[in-house]
């Protein structure tokens, strides 16, 4: 089955989509092919889930 997309029609509602958050930009940002990227992503991570009230995960983590 074959549809069209008509690209210039969902450019007009880009404005539609919802912007992206600030972690998900910090995220982009991080040299994963690093130690220190891995780690600064795994920080990240931690803090988030806990903003979350998902509990402590440090435990999850010890060597970050």
């Amino acid at each position: 089955m074959s549809h069209h997309i008509d690209l210039k029609q969902s450019l007009e509602h880009i404005d539609a989509l919802p912007a992206m958050s600030v972690i998900a930009k910090e995220m982009l940002t991080l040299a994963l092919n690093t130690e220190e990227g891995e780690a600064r992503l795994l920080k990240r991570i931690i803090q988030n889930l806990q903003g979350m009230g998902i509990g402590k995960t440090n435990h999850l983590f010890r060597e970050y």
